[in-house]
C-alpha cells in the first residue's frame, strides 16, 4: 500500500527563509573553493546564481570560516 505525504509531513520538510539563505550561502562557498574562485567579482556572480548577494554572505562568512570553509580572494 502506497503512502502519501499529507500536509502536515510535508510541513516537517520545511525550513524557514533565513536557513535556506544560509545554506545557499554554503553551497555558493563549496562550488567557489571547487572552481578555486580567486576573484571577488566572480565570487559575486556564483552568490547570484545561488540567489543570494553578498551581503548574505557577509553575514554567513564567520559561521561557514568556522567550520573551515574559507575564500580568500585577490585584490
Amino acid at each position: 500500500m502506497k503512502e502519501e505525504l499529507t500536509e502536515k509531513m510535508h510541513s516537517e520538510f520545511s525550513i524557514n527563509q533565513e536557513t535556506e539563505i544560509k545554506h545557499r550561502v554554503g553551497s555558493a562557498i563549496h562550488y567557489a573553493i571547487i572552481l578555486n574562485v580567486k576573484k571577488k567579482e566572480k565570487f559575486k556572480q556564483i552568490l547570484k546564481n545561488f540567489s543570494v548577494t553578498f551581503s548574505d554572505y557577509e553575514k554567513w562568512k564567520k559561521h561557514y570560516e568556522k567550520l573551515g570553509l574559507i575564500l580568500n580572494f585577490e585584490l
